[in-house]
């Protein structure tokens, strides 16, 4: 019996840890539908939803990058790809390093003010924020202020986005003729190290109860 709970408890942690690899990205094709999230105004938090293509079932917040365009939460929007620019104005405007700081801190709560539980305030400002460090508006109010001076904080000291903050380029057809609003999104399957270090020992249990069984009909 105790050998069947180590077991269990072996092929528990390994799909514990193999679950992590289940989170699928959005990708081109990937079919979203958008609710309003925590925040005023016209940005985000917006909570998304995969209704369709990659990542279908996924849910996650995001937050506007062009405050010219706007979402309907009646309609689909299809992505075309996740990518480091926005396009709906038809020149490539490249996502700012310090917007994709701010993104990172709100998504992990590497600081406390950027958690999730911003509430209305804090979420208006940090759209605020992305907004006109993507040069879409020209003001900022206090809170918006002091998080953009916390990014070039960052990024002066040397942060740089490794590529798991991208841009959804969104259009409202699935031909992908009509520009949507483009949004700020951030790559979550790629495992980390403590992720890699759980399904080893998962697995690394796995195989020595199959050990012991081997030698145990062996002998």
């Amino acid at each position: 019996m105790k050998k069947l709970n180590f077991l269990r408890s072996a092929l528990a942690i390994a799909a514990l840890a193999g679950s992590q690899f289940a989170m699928a990205d959005i990708g081109a094709g990937s079919r979203i539908t958008f609710k309003d999230g925590v925040g005023s105004g016209n940005g985000g938090a917006f909570k998304v939803t995969v209704i369709g293509g990659t990542g279908m079932g996924e849910t996650f917040e995001s937050f506007c990058l062009e405050k010219s365009e706007f979402i309907n939460f009646s309609s689909t929007f299809y992505v075309k790809g996740l990518t480091g620019q926005t396009t709906t104005s038809g020149t490539p405007d490249p996502l700012s390093e310090q917007a994709a700081w701010l993104f990172t801190q709100f998504k992990t709560n590497a600081v406390t003010f950027f958690g999730a539980n911003l509430g209305d305030a804090g979420n208006t400002a940090l759209q605020q924020a992305i907004w006109k460090l993507e040069g879409e508006q020209s003001t900022a109010n206090a809170l918006a202020t002091s998080y953009i001076t916390a990014a070039n904080t960052a990024v002066n000291g040397g942060w740089k986005n490794n590529g798991s903050v991208k841009v959804m380029n969104l259009f409202s057809d699935a031909a992908y003729t009509k520009h949507a609003q483009d949004q700020i999104y951030m790559v979550t399957s790629v495992p980390e190290p403590e992720t890699y270090a759980l399904m080893l020992a998962g697995l690394g249990l796995v195989g020595a109860v199959a050990r012991r069984r081997s030698k145990a009909k062996t002998a």
